[in-house]
C-alpha cells in the first residue's frame, strides 16, 4: 500500500530550509533525488513524493520530470534490472516495440535534449508529448537508426505498438511498415487504443522505457538506450 507524503516522516538531510534557494540547480536535483528515494522505498505514493521535494528544494518542472522518470526505490530498480536482456537475446524472437516511447527517446538524442541514465539502468529521455507527434526528418533519421539495430539483431519478427489517439499515427505505422519491407524483417505496426496494454498481454520481450510497462512484462530490451549508448551520447546521471 502506497502512503501519500504527510508532515510526519523521517527525512535523512533535515527539514526544509530557506537555504536551497542558494543551492546550483544541480545540487538541489541531487539533494531532492536522495529524499525521493528515501520516501519511494517507504512506500509513499511516486507522484505526491516528487511534488513534495520539487516544491522543497524549488525545482523546475523539468528537473520533476526527470525524478518522476528516473528515480526508484532500490527494490524496485533491482526490478526492473533483472529483466533486461541484451541484443544476444532476441535474436531469432519476437520483439515487441512500445513505439512511441522508443521512437521520441532516439529523437531526443537527435535533438540533443536531456537523456538521463536512471537508476534501473535505463536511458530514459524527459520530453512531455501528449498526444502530439509530428512527423520530421528527424523521425526519419530515428527510424533508421532503430532499424539499423533490428537487423543487426536478427530478429524472427518485430511488431510496432502505436498509440492511436496521438497525432499522424496512421500515417507513421504506414512509415514503419515500409521499413520493416525494406529491410526484409517481418514483422507489423499497429495503431491501438493503448499500446503499453497491447506490448504487455503480447507476452514476449518487449523493447521500452515505460516503467509501469515494465512492472508487467517478463523481459525488457533497452533498444533506444542501445542506440544511444552505441553513439556515445553523454547522459545525466543521478
Amino acid at each position: 500500500m502506497t502512503r501519500k507524503v504527510g508532515q510526519r516522516f523521517h527525512n535523512p538531510i533535515g527539514p526544509p530550509s530557506t537555504l536551497s534557494s542558494y543551492l546550483k540547480s544541480e545540487d538541489r536535483v541531487t539533494l531532492a533525488t536522495e529524499d525521493l528515494r528515501y520516501l519511494l522505498s517507504r512506500s509513499y505514493n511516486r507522484e505526491s513524493a516528487v511534488r513534495f521535494v520539487g516544491d522543497k528544494y524549488q525545482l523546475s518542472k523539468h528537473d520533476k520530470l526527470i525524478l518522476y522518470r528516473c528515480v526508484y526505490s532500490k527494490e524496485a530498480a533491482e526490478h526492473h534490472r533483472l529483466k533486461l536482456v541484451g541484443i544476444d537475446n532476441v535474436r531469432s524472437r519476437r520483439l515487441v516495440v512500445d513505439g512511441y516511447n522508443v521512437l521520441i527517446t532516439v529523437e531526443s538524442m537527435l535533438q540533443g535534449k536531456t537523456l538521463v541514465f536512471s537508476d534501473d539502468h535505463l536511458v530514459r529521455d524527459v520530453s512531455a508529448v501528449h498526444g502530439k507527434h509530428s512527423i520530421t526528418k528527424t523521425t526519419e533519421k530515428a527510424l533508421e537508426l532503430i532499424f539499423n539495430v533490428l537487423s543487426e539483431a536478427n530478429l524472427g519478427e518485430a511488431t510496432f505498438f502505436l498509440d492511436a489517439q496521438v497525432s499522424r499515427s496512421g500515417e507513421l505505422a504506414s512509415l514503419i511498415r515500409r521499413k520493416l519491407k525494406e529491410t526484409e524483417i517481418r514483422g507489423d505496426a499497429f495503431t491501438v487504443k493503448q499500446a503499453d496494454v497491447s506490448a504487455w498481454s503480447s507476452g514476449e520481450v518487449v523493447a521500452t522505457s515505460d516503467s509501469a510497462l515494465i512492472s508487467k512484462v517478463q523481459a525488457v530490451f533497452d533498444l533506444a538506450g542501445k542506440i544511444i549508448r552505441d553513439s556515445n551520447v553523454p547522459l545525466m546521471t543521478l
